[in-house]
Order: structure tokens, then C-alpha cells, then sequence
């Protein structure tokens, strides 16, 4: 085999390294779009920011089965957000 100059060599690394990230990907758990960690402050804010009909889904998606309403939840992260503030 012929000897390769350095932007053969290159290149090779090159597809060498995305083939080993593709395989990577396949093997890893994606985050869902929306699901990114924020900050305290920025739920906090968010949450403030919504208006009456946003709130009360927000909180209905926070419900558990120890809090129906999703009340203390909502009360975390308003807490959160004044204590980073």
C-alpha cells in the first residue's frame, strides 16, 4: 500500500473518529426537546412569566398521587427561584 500523505491521514482520523461518535450515538438515550435542564431561577421566572391558563396546566403536569393539585411542586419552584435569586 502507497504511503499517504498528511491529508490522507488526516481524513482517515477524521471518518475514523465520526464512525466511533455514530456508534456512540446509537448506544446513547437521547434528551427529548424540552427536557434540557434549566436553572432554578429560569423555571422560577418561566413559571412567574405564564399567565392563568399556563399556570394551571403546569401544575396539572406536576401532579402525584401525594399532591393532586401540583400545588407543592409549584411551591418548590418558586421557593428555588427566590432562594437563587
Amino acid at each position: 500500500m502507497p504511503e499517504l500523505d498528511a491529508f490522507a491521514r488526516a481524513s482517515q482520523r477524521l471518518a475514523d473518529r465520526m464512525s466511533a461518535a455514530a456508534e456512540g450515538a446509537k448506544k446513547a438515550k437521547g434528551v427529548p426537546f424540552g427536557y434540557e435542564k434549566v436553572s432554578a431561577d429560569v423555571e422560577s421566572q418561566a413559571f412567574m412569566q405564564m399567565n392563568r391558563e399556563e399556570k394551571t396546566k403546569f401544575m396539572a403536569q406536576h401532579t402525584s398521587k401525594d399532591d393532586p393539585q401540583g400545588v407543592a411542586y409549584t411551591m418548590r419552584v418558586i421557593q428555588r427561584g427566590q432562594k437563587y435569586a
